[in-house]
């Protein structure tokens, strides 16, 4: 192109003939513009879909489709709630972007946002987005995006930008001044426009970018999908437009501008749409919005202000459920019994073709009434993939009475059109378990017979809860007693399914029931019986139980007695020749005595009555003396007896001893004993936990021991010693840890400060078991007393030293000696050395540099050192006055 210098030097016929070319080259770009829309195919575009108004206002008019103000108002007909953001205006609070790599070309992770005030052109007061499904036949079923944003102020050139983000993106943090980052990484189909435009002007450009994984035309990750024009009112085959206001136009919403204004000045608006399905851009669902300005129009410019949300283009699939059981349907709120088993039908339609993905099961309990199950619950069984829509969880078993209710989640396949969706359905995802409730019942022939008559029990069962109940089995460990050998006297009902199985004292009769329906007091009965001897006195126990397979249990008792004498022991123990009791209390070499007396207290004889006594636990500490009465038996630890009679109202006492060792472990052991007395009646029977029938002897050992030790000398160790090293003026520290175990009483610790070392007063301390006492400063003693130490015991008690300046006077190492004492104990001590050497004698100081005028005889080494600096400055003198020989020409160098 011609400088200005170069159009005045032209002739005018040449300035002529440019200006003719340059209004050709005018009158065709404007032919082409004109071609571009008059020659578009028939199809509609995004701006005339009859959807949305793309028409430089937010205001709904006349032409078909809604406007901005639907979606402030939440009356807008998109397909997914559409996004209006209200971001902060003028304000040194706004969240706006900082930071070198806050790029379009970057990641979002490489993001940063931080509060400050934008520039007024780059401020955004609102952002909007929607989406819509075409209609029209040529684009049905196409997924229309239409998006927005209001400025402070739109005076000069305006840079805007839209994200729609597949992944959860915003930012996080406070803003700090060097700025916070943004959650969230780029996915792979992001989509982001950018759009120009000039104040009350039209949009310059207005692009379409997909991200990309890499080789992209733009940047690395951003590739060109669509360049759009200008939204018209003539139909055109755009797949993406914006436009801007050239006008002032209602703002729909509390607006204020720059200037005050409310309305939207020219170019305080802006909006665009784009048909992403035609972009090949409809795959998967987004989920974030985010609007931006920058500072100029280059995808590498630093972005400015930004408000964004979530928002999706994606819908929720409609779902559809059921609960079975064995493929059968059970309606609305069915019921089963316990331990029956059900699945639940989730079939998933929607208006974006086929569901696919994947759909998890939940369940959700309630005792009383059928549950809220819209959130929370239990997963049942593993993660299902939707097949043709359908899918169907795993066979679940409730486990207790009540009512279920299931939930489906649904999860997209990647590439879905669907979003992700809840469902629960109050009557045919919920059902009720019915429990079943079996009874037993057990009643004696008779409630006491004579030793030798027959005794018999009778066991019924049945169902008294609503559900039936299945897998049921009634079993009855009988009556093992000595003399007892059970049959079946009769049975009906299901009992015809009885047998009894075992050897003669531990038969056991079980019934294999069945199932039960609901609600059946009595199902089946049986009638057992058996013989009596004299060996079966006593009170013949019987315990019956009934169990299902799928809900509850039951027991039965009833109980014959038959005439037998009834055996009591009561066992004692004496130390030595003290009393009898059950407890004693012994020292190591001590003899234990030992007494059992088996009364009988009921109405019959007793005969061949069993009694052993294991005393292993007493032996493991004592050594048994062979003494024991009435012929009795010892044989691995254990002490047997037979006593052949004892008549009614009478009673035979056993006796043994055993001899304690001469030592014990250290505190106090406990030595138990337990007899067992078996027969009719017997208190003393093993495992009855009787307390007549049991002993205690306690062997109480004590000890107690100290250990001393000091902190606070700052001479390390002595090199010759060997001990700690202290100097005269440190305070030292000193530390009495005692240890002790077993009854201790009147225990006292004293500690003898050794010459040389001074006790700071007051500085005794004692702990929660020890008192600190007295300091006798004649024999320099510290005392601390306790009456009673705990078992075990341990502690610490402390006190300072002050080291003096006679220490290093006293013979070397400083040794202090600290004992401890009790009642139970003898006394036991520990030392502390520490030594203390006399201070290093003082320096006799070094000479000084001051000349002391001599009075004595002359120095000659002095006088002779005067001489000679004469001489030497003589010489010299003579150097400076002789005369320079002239310079010699060449006739003198010949001679």
């Amino acid at each position: 192109m011609l400088s200005r210098g170069a159009l005045g030097l032209a002739s005018s016929r040449t300035r002529r003939g440019m200006a003719l070319t340059w209004s050709v080259l005018f009158i065709l770009s404007l032919l082409l513009q004109y071609a571009t829309f008059a020659l578009a195919p028939a199809a509609l575009a995004v701006h005339d879909e009859g959807k949305f108004e793309l028409d430089g206002n937010a205001v709904s008019d006349a032409a078909p489709g809604e406007d901005w103000d639907h979606v402030f108002a939440g009356t807008s007909a998109a397909i997914t709630t559409p996004v209006f953001l209200t971001d902060k205006v003028n304000s040194t609070a706004d969240d706006i972007f900082t930071g070198g790599s806050s790029k379009d070309i970057s990641d979002t992770s490489d993001w940063l946002w931080t509060t400050s005030k934008p520039q007024a052109k780059n401020d955004i007061t609102h952002a909007f987005a929607a989406a819509y499904t075409a209609t029209n036949a040529d684009t049905a079923g196409d997924t229309l995006v239409y998006f927005g944003l209001n400025k402070y102020d739109a005076s000069g050139d305006n840079f805007v930008g839209f994200w729609f983000l597949k992944g959860q993106v915003g930012p996080t943090g406070t803003g700090i001044p060097s700025g916070s980052p943004f959650s969230g990484s780029h996915s792979v189909g992001d989509i982001l426009v950018l759009a120009d435009y000039t104040n009350g002007g039209g949009i310059s450009t207005f692009s379409v970018y997909q991200w990309v994984a890499s080789g992209g035309d733009v940047a690395t990750h951003l590739d060109t999908v669509a360049t759009g024009v200008p939204c018209t009112a003539a139909p055109a085959a755009d797949v993406a437009c914006a436009t801007t206001n050239t006008a002032t136009e209602t703002s729909p919403w509390p607006f204020t501008d720059k200037s005050g204004e409310h309305n939207f000045l020219a170019g305080e608006l802006f909006e665009g749409g784009i048909d992403l399905t035609k972009l090949h851009l409809d795959t998967g669902c987004f989920t974030s919005f985010i609007a931006e300005t920058r500072s100029s129009q280059s995808v590498t410019a630093t972005l400015s202000d930004f408000a964004g949300g979530q928002f999706s283009f994606c819908v929720p699939p409609t779902i559809a459920t059921q609960v079975e059981q064995d493929g059968q349907s059970l309606g609305s709120v069915g019921s089963i019994s316990k331990g029956e088993s059900v699945t639940d039908t989730a079939t998933l339609t929607g208006s974006k073709g086929t569901v696919t993905g994947t759909v998890d099961f939940f369940q959700c309990f309630n005792a009383n009434a059928a549950p809220d199950c819209a959130s929370g619950g239990t997963k049942v069984g593993a993660t299902k993939t939707l097949s043709s829509g359908h899918a169907t969880s795993d066979p679940f078993t409730p486990g207790a009475v009540g009512f279920y209710c299931f939930r489906v989640e649904y999860s997209p396949a990647a590439g879905s059109k669907y979003l992700a969706a809840n469902h629960t359905n109050a009557t045919t995802e919920c059902f009720q378990v019915l429990a079943a409730t079996v009874t037993i019942g057990k009643t004696a022939d008779a409630g006491s017979v004579s030793a030798g008559d027959p005794i018999g029990f009778t066991l019924t069962w049945g169902n008294s809860g609503p559900g039936k109940a299945t897998g049921v089995v009634v079993t009855d460990p009988l009556p093992g007693d000595a003399g007892l050998d059970w049959s079946i006297a009769g049975s009906t009902g299901t009992g015809s399914t009885c047998q009894i199985a075992g050897a003669i004292g531990s038969e056991i009769l079980t019934c294999n029931v069945g199932t039960i329906p609901g609600n059946t007091a009595v199902s089946g009965t049986v009638h057992v019986v058996s013989d009596t001897t004299l060996s079966s006195c006593g009170s013949v126990d019987n315990t019956g139980s009934i169990n299902s397979a799928n809900d509850g249990s039951a027991t039965a008792s009833a109980s014959v007695v038959v005439g037998c004498p009834i055996l009591h022991a009561v066992k004692l123990v004496a130390t030595g020749a003290g009393a009898f009791g059950p407890t004693s209390v012994a020292t190591p070499g001590d003899v234990l005595n030992f007494k059992i007396t088996v009364s009988n207290t009921g109405n019959g004889t007793a005969t061949n009555v069993p009694v052993s006594d294991n005393i292993a636990a007493v032996l493991a500490h004592a050594t048994y003396n062979g003494d024991c009465s009435n012929s009795c038996n010892f044989a691995a630890s254990t002490l047997t007896w037979t006593i052949p009679t004892i008549a009614a109202g009478g009673s035979v006492t056993l006796t043994f001893s055993v001899t304690l060792d001469a030592s014990f472990p250290t505190g106090t052991t406990h030595l138990p004993n337990v007899v067992v007395v078996t027969g009719p009646g017997s208190n003393c029977a093993a495992g009855s936990g009787d307390a007549d029938c049991d002993t205690d002897t306690t062997v109480a050992t004590s000890v107690l021991t100290i250990a001393k030790s000091f902190t606070g000398n700052t001479n390390g160790t002595d090199p010759d010693l060997h001990v700690p090293s202290a100097k005269v003026g440190d305070t030292l520290h000193y530390t009495l840890a005692y240890a002790g175990a077993g009854p201790l009483t009147n225990a006292v610790i004293t500690d003898v400060i050794p010459q040389g070392l001074e006790y700071v007063v007051g500085s005794a301390a004692g702990d929660a078991n020890f008192t600190f006492d007295s300091y006798d400063a004649t024999s320099r003693t510290l005392t601390w007393k306790a009456a009673t130490l705990p078992d075990p015991a341990s502690g610490t008690v402390t006190y300072n030293v002050k080291v003096l300046a006679t220490a290093p006077n006293f013979a070397q190492p400083l040794v202090n000696v600290a004992t401890i004492d009790s009642d139970q104990t003898e006394p036991d001590s520990d030392t502390a050395s520490v030594a203390v050497l006399a201070p290093p004698e003082a320096l006799t100081p070094p000479p000084t540099d001051t000349f002391t005028p001599q009075t004595g005889t002359s120095n000659p080494g002095f006088a002779l050192m005067l001489i000679l600096l004469g001489v030497a400055a003589v010489t010299l003198s003579i150097g400076f006055v002789t005369p320079v020989p002239a310079r010699m020409t060449r006739r003198d160098r010949r001679g």
